[in-house]
């Protein structure tokens, strides 16, 4: 007898394999670079805010944003300039009516130029906190926000005025600036700058408020001075510095103005001379400070001629 159902192999139930249907996450995501701020009152910055629709699928979403106004003093916070820059041009926004619409490829990201601008008048510790919100049209509940700060500082203000009167002026602008308190911080007069002496301040427009009066200032130069133009005025400067023994120099002050002669010694410290004369019959070394000499010949110069 012939066994039919010999040789086959006994049923085996096999696995039925599911399809990799991906599933639609629709979530946002929105990020900035930077999202800090310090601004001087002449200074701008802008944040460049990017929104992604991190979903498998399409979708539209509303831009929004809220602001906040702060101050370190009782009054509120001034009001800063917000714009919105663009491929031409920018255009000024009203963060309390402002709501743009747009649509997001999924997996896509587009990108907003928020610029700030400080308001005239600022004053140390003021700040605005702008926060800004996307959400999905379709699902509210889809949404994403971030933080965008600015905080003002002070900057370097230069103040011309007359020749010699210097110190005058500042100690009036000192005087004037005690009845607006958080304006102006310090005041520093070069001694080798006539007709000029430097600020820090938060804002020109603040400072120009209190030299009006001042009979002999001459007004703001525009833009501000960064520290590092400063510097070097910090610094008092050594007036021998520079000249070394065998130097040739030529005397602008002093009985011997005019004179040439070979530097023979230099003393740091107390930032004099010793001199010896040229065109002497008998060499006379004469001690001179270093503000009273300009150099005619250097001395290495002349060891490579």
């Amino acid at each position: 007898m012939v066994d039919l159902f010999d040789g086959m192999k006994p049923y085996e139930k096999k696995d039925e394999k599911k399809e990799n249907i991906p599933i639609d996450t629709r979530t946002i995501s929105i990020s900035a670079e930077p999202s800090y701020f310090e601004l001087s009152r002449t200074d701008s910055g802008i944040f460049i805010v990017n929104i992604k629709n991190n979903a498998t699928i399409d979708d539209e979403f509303e831009i929004k944003m809220s602001v906040n106004y702060t101050s370190s003093y009782e009054t509120e916070g001034a009001e800063w300039s917000i714009f919105e820059v663009k491929e031409h041009a920018k255009e000024r926004i009203n963060p309390y009516i402002y709501i743009k619409k747009i649509k997001i490829d999924a997996q896509q990201t587009n990108t907003l130029k928020i610029e700030i601008e400080p308001p005239p008048g600022m004053r140390y510790g003021e700040r605005v906190d702008i926060v800004m919100y996307a959400l999905s049209i379709k699902d509210p509940a889809i949404s994403d926000s971030i933080k965008l700060t600015a905080k003002a500082k002070q900057a370097f203000l230069a103040i011309k005025c007359m020749r010699g009167h210097e110190m005058e002026v500042a100690d009036s602008l000192y005087n004037n600036s005690t009845k607006t308190p958080g304006t102006l911080f310090s005041i520093f007069v070069p001694p080798l700058i006539r007709g000029y002496f430097f600020v820090e301040g938060m804002s020109s427009e603040s400072v120009k408020s209190m030299i009006k009066g001042i009979s002999k200032a001459r007004g703001i130069v525009s833009g501000s001075a960064s520290i590092n133009e400063i510097t070097p005025f910090l610094i008092p400067q050594i007036s021998v510095a520079g000249i070394v023994k065998g130097d040739i120099v030529e005397l602008v002050s002093g009985p011997f103005k005019g004179e040439k002669g070979v530097v023979k010694s230099v003393d740091m410290v107390k930032e004099e001379l010793t001199v010896e004369l040229l065109g002497s019959l008998v060499p006379i070394p004469v001690t001179i400070k270093g503000d009273s000499v300009r150099i005619f010949d250097k001395e290495k110069d002349k060891r490579g001629e």
